[in-house]
């Protein structure tokens, strides 16, 4: 799975993420993006707002 969110919001998703999935260890890792198109950076920002 595929998470989009601001890095302001990665502690909450981390949370929610170890509470619910089964493993003991689950692969959660943020990747920070550098470069992107524009008008889809925008829409990541848009949507991720609280």
């Amino acid at each position: 799975m595929h998470i989009k969110c601001m890095a302001g919001n990665y502690d909450a998703i981390e949370k929610i993420v170890i509470d619910l999935h089964p493993y003991e260890v689950p692969e959660l890792i943020a990747t920070p993006i550098t470069q992107g198109l524009p008008n889809y950076l925008h829409w990541i920002k848009e949507t991720s707002q609280s």
